[in-house]
């Protein structure tokens, strides 16, 4: 998960010559150097889906393919999320792929603090935005899990020769953390509840995993409350059902 902290709003002009319109200035929204939007001026959220990066020649929202996301709200943050469900319906999936800083950086999320101050940039009102589900919660752990031990949505495959490679953990045998996670993952995968995504605190007993592959990382997926399991997304977010 990747937290945009300070996003800064810079003006640009792209290159629209190739389409008969010539150059047109837009609005970006940059974080960390990274273009996260590319033209904020283009943005359509009429539907769920918000292409964040359109194609730098006509600047038409589906004239190229990916970069697609879907905001969504949960606790005290706005997350853009994968387009799960047209990722795997279509038949071609990079069709709906989110952009590639998705894969270096991780999955975007601002604090509503931080979001509330990109409203006057054509940003669509918090309330406006749907509640994360639990089943979007679900893939979204999948999507971030490390080697993508758990397979890709919409299918939950545990890669065993992968599994391999978490050594030991925190306490108990690390094969029984990924059954638990494996359980919890199918049980909620079509679970349309939504989900209150609230921060790691100090009192939380956390289950550390110990990932020895390209380099040793100790993976944080899961806590636990007594004898119960709550995932943990991108070692940033407990994930809960709302009551």
């Amino acid at each position: 998960m990747w937290e945009i902290k300070n996003p800064t709003i810079q003006k640009t002009k792209l290159d629209f010559t190739s389409s008969g319109q010539g150059f047109c200035e837009v609005s970006q929204l940059i974080s960390n150097k990274i273009v996260v939007v590319n033209a904020i001026d283009f943005l359509e959220f009429e539907d769920d889906l918000v292409q964040l990066l359109i194609c730098d020649h006509c600047g038409n929202s589906g004239c190229q393919s990916g970069n697609w996301v879907k905001f969504r709200k949960s606790g005290n943050f706005v997350l853009m999320i994968p387009a799960f469900d047209e990722m795997f319906d279509s038949l071609n999936q990079a069709e709906y792929n989110p952009p590639h800083y998705f894969e270096k950086e991780g999955t975007p999320y601002f604090t509503l603090q931080t979001y509330e101050k990109l409203l006057v940039h054509n940003f669509p009102p918090i309330e406006k935005i749907k509640r994360l589900k639990m089943s979007e919660a679900v893939r979204l752990f999948q999507f971030c899990a490390p080697m993508t031990i758990f397979g890709e949505p919409p299918q939950i495959k545990v890669n065993f020769e992968k599994s391999k490679n978490i050594i030991s953990a925190s306490e108990g045998e690390p094969r029984n953390h990924l059954r638990k996670i494996e359980e919890i993952l199918r049980q909620n995968y079509e679970n349309e509840s939504t989900v209150n995504l609230r921060s790691i605190t100090h009192n939380d007993e956390i289950v550390y995993l110990f990932i020895d592959d390209y380099e040793f990382v100790d993976w944080q997926p899961l806590i636990k409350q007594e004898s119960n399991y709550n995932l943990v997304l991108g070692e940033n977010f407990v994930i809960q059902e709302k009551l």
